[in-house]
């Protein structure tokens, strides 16, 4: 089996990379014969384009965040339920043994 040297990375490579980790687009070159005009036009649907997928992500943004809270309150609600019950059961009775009371103590710890 043949052992493989590795190949080392010409300037240019280590240069491209140095680039690609500091810059966040890619950015495509291209030439065309079109005039002043469609170019501004170009530009400019380019430029909204950008902006309203910006607006859009933001929107899902909050409405995710609003989703995930609404998630969190319908679990404490349901948490809150489970405990409560059997204090409001527990805090109707006269009078309680040690069980009881010790039970009841560990409920109210539970739902603070």
């Amino acid at each position: 089996m043949a052992i493989r040297k590795k190949q080392e990375p010409s300037e240019y490579q280590k240069a491209l990379r140095k680039f690609h980790k500091k810059s966040n687009r890619h950015v495509v070159v291209f030439e065309a014969d079109i005039s002043e005009d469609e170019k501004r036009r170009i530009f400019s649907d380019a430029d909204h384009l950008r902006q309203c997928g910006n607006e859009l992500l933001g929107i899902m943004k909050r409405n995710l965040e609003q989703l995930l809270r609404t998630k969190k309150y319908r679990a404490l609600q349901k948490l809150y339920g489970k405990v409560s019950d059997p204090i409001h059961a527990l805090e109707k009775k006269e009078v309680l043994s040690d069980e009881e009371t010790q039970k009841l103590n560990q409920l109210k710890k539970g739902m603070r």
